[in-house]
């Protein structure tokens, strides 16, 4: 990653595949497809447990 990860970097590039937010004082990312439930103490952490997820079951894209 060439560029630091925080929310709107997170919600623009991962939006579609998982619903990503904060709160709590934690980053969270739901599958949109089975609800999974990812987070992080760091946007940044959350990037790292979100491409891992999605490189071991890829989100199916479903048209709008």
């Amino acid at each position: 990653m060439s560029e630091p990860a925080d929310l709107a970097y997170l919600g623009f590039h991962w939006g579609g595949p998982y619903r990503v937010g904060y709160r709590a004082g934690k980053y969270r990312a739901v599958r949109a497809d089975d609800g999974t439930e990812l987070s992080a103490d760091t946007a940044e952490a959350l990037l790292e447990k979100i491409r891992a997820d999605y490189a071991a079951r890829p989100v199916p894209r479903c048209p709008r």
